[in-house]
């Protein structure tokens, strides 16, 4: 059974929402992740696109968490 959730928490919810539920995938809002920032996440790829204001603060922003059992690439946008 496939399992795809959507969650707006931090980076340790996260971590325990992955290994009691194991997704494969997880949509994430608000992100608040920079353009020269990254996470880790235990059992899954991060695909993400960061929110910026021209002034270079952080808002928004979306990502993608992938378990690593499925087969995922990112293409950048052109």
């Amino acid at each position: 059974m496939s399992t795809f959730i959507k969650w707006k928490a931090n980076k340790e919810e996260l971590n325990i929402l992955i290994s009691n539920f194991n997704p494969i995938l997880v949509s994430l809002q608000e992100t608040f992740l920079k353009p020269d920032k990254t996470a880790t996440l235990k059992k899954c790829s991060l695909y993400y696109l960061p929110g910026e204001e021209s002034t270079g603060n952080s808002h928004g922003g979306v990502a993608i968490l992938v378990n690593n059992a499925i087969r995922s690439t990112q293409s950048h946008p052109t």
